[in-house]
């Protein structure tokens, strides 16, 4: 998980020439993807930025933050994302912060669950959504103190089925002009009946559906 080591260089190399055919990155964004497998951009004709923040720094298997316990943000990956939002908030946008570990999770570094929970606290009107995956689950997490609710972080269920749960994806629907996220359709198929009747057809569910079951989470 660090720039020094020539694996990781290898992969983040390989990402950003992947990334570069959809997301058109300037030279800058592109120097940052290979260092750190982050970046952001402005969507086009909106005052959205999108963040993606490679949020693996704060994944308690990444044993490297534990080695360097004098400075453990030794890669600057938190630097980047409040740079991030502060340069939004002063240039009036709005930042949807996409990450694969939600920072609530129990594989969550605790000193990484603080850092975020003290990022929304701060911008948490320029922050208009976090989107996240990891837990296999759907559920959501609250970023929340004693003093209140700062925002709610969306984890979307996986395709793949290892933790015993049905395979689905999910499809957001946003305000491009506000950044409002409006909703999501999300479908997924059932294993019972695929295996059991061969039945191999998917069923789709909307966000406002009352099968629809969150479980909420806390940083």
């Amino acid at each position: 998980y660090y720039g020094q080591l020539p694996l990781y260089k290898e992969v983040t190399q390989q990402l950003a020439q992947y990334w570069q055919k959809w997301v058109n990155f300037t030279d800058v964004a592109m120097e940052t993807v290979k260092r750190s497998a982050c970046y952001s951009v402005v969507i086009p004709n909106t005052n959205l930025k999108l963040v993606s923040f490679n949020a693996n720094y704060g994944y308690d298997v990444n044993f490297y933050s534990y080695l360097n316990d004098i400075n453990v943000d030794y890669f600057l990956l938190l630097d980047w994302l409040v740079l991030e939002v502060d340069i939004a908030e002063k240039a009036g946008q709005k930042v949807l912060i996409i990450a694969h570990v939600p920072p609530g999770d129990t594989s969550t570094q605790p000193s990484y669950g603080e850092f975020y929970l003290n990022l929304t606290k701060r911008y948490g009107s320029t922050i208009v959504g976090h989107l996240t995956g990891h837990t296999h689950n759907d559920e959501f997490e609250l970023v929340q103190d004693e003093y209140g609710v700062y925002g709610v972080v969306m984890v979307a269920p996986s395709v793949t089925p290892y933790t015993n749960n049905n395979p689905a994806f999910r499809i957001y629907t946003m305000d491009l002009i506000t950044g409002t996220l409006l909703g999501y359709h999300q479908y997924f198929l059932n294993l019972t009946k695929a295996n059991g009747e061969r039945n191999m057809a998917g069923k789709e569910m909307k966000s406002g559906d009352k099968e629809i079951r969150g479980g909420a989470k806390y940083v």
